[in-house]
């Protein structure tokens, strides 16, 4: 599902022709820091009627200042105040948006980050809200403890990369997009995570786990027809992968993921110019280091492959 992230930065938005560009949902800075008339984003009132009067889903993030746990329970305090006449509006996640400028005058260990999220989160969640953090590839590894974190939903800031390198729900894929009534650049989304549908607070662990299926990021050049054919080994069969994954159309794009109706314990996969088992063990069991399972199927004595060998890949 294709969206968008805003705030006053984007200015005075035509939501009308934001939605005839087929954007589906939005993320809507509500304001930053702790409770003042003067923290409140310029034009979160106007962005969210404007959504909401054109029917995209609306999901919304406060920008933090917090530098205790107390205090960003006191941010998700003016969050909720903010966005309480439009409870039963907001579908998507409320997320808590924690960034290099939050920590330019309170430097703060992970573990002061990670309550600071917990403690907005919670506070989100008792409220009736879908709980978010909204962070990046190195506040993950070097910032925060994403352990304490699993609870809550995450939307991934990867931008510039053809998919997220981590499992998200929503990704943030650039800050340079074009979008009809909008002037100049807009981030772009991608959510993986049916909210409307899904109940909320699932754990992360625990998503698309359908013995019956395997998952399937897609990459550039792909299509339902190519994918078919390689995993059901027909391209004909693109209807029965529509099917599964809901879609109304057969429009996919890089880094979403599909579901892939599941008939053996192995799949057969042709390799193409510039394979490594490593890339192939990536792409099809979520983990390089796998690709010793790939040689011991194949009974491969050492890990070199060429163009258009057959490799039989488990799925199980």
């Amino acid at each position: 599902m294709k969206g968008i992230d805003v705030s006053s930065w984007n200015g005075i938005i035509d939501w009308k022709k934001v939605k005839d560009d087929n954007i589906n949902f939005v993320m809507i800075r509500t304001g930053f820091g702790s409770e003042s008339p003067n923290q409140i984003d310029k034009q979160f009132t106007n962005n969210i009627k404007g959504a909401v009067e054109n029917n995209i889903k609306v999901g919304v993030y406060h920008f933090s200042y917090a530098t205790s746990a107390e205090k960003a329970k006191g941010e998700a305090d003016f969050c909720i105040k903010l966005i309480e006449n439009y409870k039963d509006k907001i579908e998507f996640p409320v997320a808590f948006d924690f960034e290099y400028d939050s920590l330019v005058n309170n430097p703060l260990t992970k573990k002061e980050i990670t309550d600071c999220m917990i403690a907005f989160c919670e506070r989100v969640k008792e409220k009736g809200y879908k709980p978010c953090i909204y962070t990046n590839y190195d506040f993950i590894k070097n910032k925060i403890d994403m352990d304490r974190l699993k609870d809550y939903y995450l939307w991934l800031s990867y931008p510039n990369s053809e998919q997220p390198n981590i499992k998200c729900d929503i990704w943030q894929n650039s800050f340079a997009g074009k979008v009809n009534g909008i002037n100049g650049n807009v981030d772009t989304d991608i959510s993986y995570t049916d909210f409307v549908k899904k109940e909320e607070n699932p754990p992360q662990d625990n998503k698309n786990d359908n013995k019956n299926y395997i998952n399937y990021t897609v990459v550039k050049g792909d299509t339902l027809w190519d994918i078919a054919k390689e995993f059901l080994g027909n391209g004909l069969r693109y209807v029965e992968i529509s099917k599964a994954n809901n879609l109304k159309n057969d429009i996919i794009y890089p880094g979403m993921v599909l579901k892939i109706p599941k008939e053996e314990e192995v799949i057969l996969y042709r390799v193409k110019k510039s394979d490594t088992l490593w890339g192939i063990a990536q792409k099809y069991l979520g983990n390089g280091e796998r690709y010793k399972d790939i040689m011991e199927l194949n009974k491969l004595k050492i890990d070199v492959i060429y163009p258009n060998m057959e490799l039989k890949i488990p799925i199980k």
